[in-house]
């Protein structure tokens, strides 16, 4: 409909109410070529515009109809609704057209012309040296009239036609950068790490580590290749599943962070990176499974090296050899020069390094054949052949900066570490520094202001140039007049994502998080690892169990969508004197779905999450949804500057909560404790399990509990989880101990157990196994026809796998050896779980 006369101002009555003084809009319908505006009923709500197309009102009644079409319409003034409603933000539209702006109208949005967006594609993005990439300009947005393309390590190294076509003959990792003009204006899109070149198999070396592999593909590790010798299924993991568990092949690319649920522990994690080649052990045989490299010409200086280490060695260590052929890839063609019968890999990461001199000249093929004999996983990783001409290495950009965390005002000391020539001039380039670049070998930086920083060096050798960049290299706090650290996160902007400077985090997980039913936030469904959470500024305020332990603030850690959360929140580095602990304060904010699940970690090194090591006990610790304040003893860590590192594990919770983190660290004498403690609940029905939680002042390094009538009845954990299987009422005490004295705090009569009626447990009524003890056959009766049923001994490793798709089968565990194992069978909503003996 279409109004021509002015629109007047009206007070609304009807229906026996009378409406704000002058708070609608009176109109009156034209008669156009198309007819005569009307509204229709049922219509209140719509929007009327006015002549720039704008929405200045509501339609809130009227009298005009098909019959009557010059009777007036009354729509509510949109200026009124903006903030004159009402008091609150229900009442208003200002809070959520516009929160955070004083703007008082806003244009429409056509969604056909949404402005300039610059894209492009390559194809391929992985190539070996010497081949092309056909790149091309996707970017939308009125008609591009001229572009300007950036393809460093490539030939040519820029173009300004759409479809350009590069030859990239180094091997190396680049960036590519698109800049595109049209009559919107001109926009920019860089890629970094966009092109992957390997070496293709002529001279200069080669490279590989595992990053650009498909998560847990077996067997495919283009350029190189490999050979299953024994041909044999593989075992799995009782603690985690992922896409080819059990597979037949030599090696998998392996990515930890990948798993259900995600393999966090220290043991799983890739030398450098995310992933790396995984060798499990074969069913029923020793390993015979080979990892060779393409053909690669030697000329001097040549070397052969890789890292390799054992994930566990409770089925002994894993052992390979290394070999060589010097004519094709066959393995009847390959001589080992590995020494001994076979080496063994330790359960760390260990670089194994070859002199491979003795075959310059010559094109070669080298191989890891791993060799284990029942061991569990063979782990390889950062495979590495050095070669180069002239008797020079390759050139290599590198530095390292002394220290790599300062307070603001302090100053870092780099080095030019950089091989493979005669440096002929450098580049530096510090983001954040004073000065800001550098042409010295060994450059002197202040960082003024907080926060966490680059540093790129490009070294220049006659034709040739290298480039490092090191992300998040250094790290700057607040200068502080004591000696430690503390964050509260008072000083945050509201619901700022991963901005917590001098702190740093990582998102593991790389997922959309969840958000919170009936109430908004902004950044709601985030993807990253910790928002700055502040209750009283949702829409509408949060309630008591979403407060802050203290002030306003605290990091909050969303459940990921579609996967376990891998979450980090890391501090920046602080050199430890003496009396040293890490404490903070944490809680699940409910426990609808469950508890929130963390790790606590330390790094003496940097803050690369690879570098962390476990300080925490068990495989996590759960929160419980009270404030509760976590310590640990850093006083083995004196003398060294260490990184602390808080890892949310939840797996399909909520929201895990963080606040007031503290290192304490000084050189004054400390107090003796002050026991005390608290748990989740002090009565039940028998079998009672009750969680203690430590509350202990003054850091207390070793701890003591006694739990009369518990199981078990002492314990040396901060929180321990206790087991009361017979009716009674027991006392609880907790000697808590550090450097200064001991103190302990005895409740007496604390835990009441009651004799209550049993419950049936009606799934072992429908499951059935026997005969148990069996010698090797079976049956197994269950009340669904589909099932999977997992054999583990008790080291935890899945002996066998069966998939059944009936409801009663028998299956034979003769091929097993005499002991205890257990049975788990997950059927589709439940799963039963029993030991089970081989005689």
């Amino acid at each position: 409909s279409t109004y021509t006369q002015t629109l007047t101002s009206i007070t609304y009555y009807g229906q026996g109410e009378t409406g704000a003084n002058y708070a609608h809009w009176k109109v009156l319908w034209a008669n156009t070529a198309n007819g005569h505006g009307v509204t229709e009923g049922g219509s209140s709500g719509s929007p009327l515009f006015n002549n720039n197309g704008l929405v200045v009102g509501t339609l809130s009644g009227g009298s005009s109809y098909c019959e009557s079409p010059n009777s007036p319409d009354l729509y509510g003034k949109f200026s009124y609704h903006w903030t004159s409603n009402g008091s609150t933000n229900d009442k208003q539209l200002k809070p959520w057209l516009a929160p955070n702006s004083s703007a008082t109208s806003c244009d429409f949005l056509d969604p056909n012309n949404i402005g300039l967006v610059c894209n492009f594609s390559g194809t391929p993005t992985t190539v070996t040296a010497g081949n092309t990439v056909n790149f091309t300009d996707l970017s939308t947005g009125g008609t591009i009239t001229s572009r300007s393309w950036s393809f460093p390590g490539g030939s040519p190294s820029s173009s300004t036609v759409a479809s350009p076509t590069i030859t990239y003959n180094n091997p190396g990792t680049y960036n590519v950068s698109l800049t595109v003009t049209s009559s919107l204006g001109t926009a920019t899109e860089t890629k970094n790490g966009y092109i992957t070149v390997v070496q293709s198999g002529g001279s200069g070396g080669f490279t590989y580590d595992f990053e650009a592999c498909t998560n847990f593909a077996v067997d495919q590790f283009s350029p190189c290749t490999t050979y299953d010798g024994d041909g044999s299924q593989t075992y799995g993991s009782q603690d985690v599943d992922f896409e080819n568990s059990g597979y037949t092949g030599a090696f998998i690319a392996f990515n930890p962070s990948q798993t259900n649920p995600p393999a966090t522990a220290e043991n799983w994690q890739a030398h450098g990176g995310n992933k790396y080649g995984a060798c499990f052990a074969a069913y029923g045989s020793a390993n015979n499974d080979w990892f060779i490299t393409p053909k690669i010409t030697l000329q001097s200086n040549s070397s052969f090296s890789f890292w390799a280490r054992t994930l566990k060695d409770q089925y002994g260590k894993e052992r390979f050899n290394v070999l060589i052929s010097t004519t094709n890839n066959n393995i009847s063609s390959f001589t080992k020069i590995s020494t001994g019968t076979y080496t063994e890999a330790p359960t760390t990461w260990t670089k194994y390094t070859y002199d491979l001199n003795a075959y310059n000249g010559q094109g070669v093929y080298l191989a890891i054949q791993c060799v284990s004999n029942d061991a569990f996983v063979f782990m390889i990783d950062d495979i590495e052949i050095l070669t180069s001409s002239g008797g020079t290495q390759n050139l290599v950009a590198d530095f390292s900066g002394n220290p790599t965390s300062v307070q603001a005002g302090g100053t870092v000391n780099f080095t030019d570490l950089s091989t493979g020539g005669t440096i002929t001039s450098r580049s530096w380039s510090f983001p954040g520094g004073s000065p800001s670049s550098s042409t010295s070998s060994s450059p002197t930086i202040t960082y003024n202001t907080p926060g966490t920083y680059n540093v790129s060096l490009t070294v220049y050798s006659g034709q040739q140039n290298a480039t490092e960049t090191k992300q998040g290299y250094i790290t700057v706090s607040q200068a502080q007049s004591g000696s430690g650290f503390t964050y509260d996160f008072e000083a945050c902007t509201n619901f700022a994502v991963d901005q917590f400077s001098p702190c740093t985090t990582y998102d593991g997980d790389n997922k959309s998080t969840y958000s919170i039913q009936d109430y908004s936030f902004p950044n709601q469904n985030y993807t990253g690892a910790f928002i700055a959470f502040n209750p009283s500024q949702t829409t509408p305020a949060l309630g008591e169990n979403w407060q802050a332990h203290g002030g306003n603030k605290y990091g909050a850690c969303f459940v990921a969508n579609g996967s376990a959360n891998n979450d980090w929140f890391i501090t920046p580095k602080i050199t430890l004197q003496s009396n040293s602990s890490f404490s903070f304060w944490a809680k699940s904010v409910n426990d609808q779905y469950g508890k929130e699940r963390f790790n606590v970690l330390i790094s003496t090194t940097n803050n690369n999450i690879s570098s962390f090591t476990k300080i925490s006990t068990g495989t996590y610790t759960e929160a419980p949804t009270t404030w509760t304040k976590y310590t640990y003893d850093l006083n083995a860590y004196n003398g060294q500057g260490v990184y602390l590192a808080i890892q949310c594990v939840s797996n399909d919770v909520f929201v895990f909560m963080i606040d007031d983190i503290e290192i304490l660290t000084s050189e004054s004498t400390i107090n003796a404790p002050v026991a005390n403690f608290t748990s989740n609940i002090t009565s039940g029905c028998a079998p009672l399990t009750v969680s203690f939680w430590d509350q202990s002042t003054n850091n207390p390094t070793s701890r003591l509990w006694n739990f009369t009538g518990g199981s078990p009845n002492s314990s040396t954990s901060q929180n321990p989880t206790i087991l009361y299987n017979s009716p009674g009422i027991y006392s609880v005490s907790l000697t808590a101990t550090n450097s200064a004295g001991s103190n302990t705090k005895t409740r007496t009569n604390y835990i009441s157990v009651t004799d209550c009626s049993p419950v049936n447990d009606n799934l072992s009524s429908k499951i059935s196994v026997y005969p148990n003890p069996t010698n090797g056959l079976i049956n197994i009766e269950i009340p669904e026809n589909t099932a999977t049923v997992k054999i583990s001994d008790i080291l935890g490793k899945v002996v066998k796998t069966e998939k059944l798709s009936s409801n009663q089968v028998s299956i034979d565990l003769s091929f097993l050896n005499s002991g205890m194992y257990f049975i788990e069978i997950q059927l589709s909503e439940t799963k039963y779980v029993s030991k089970l003996t081989l005689r």
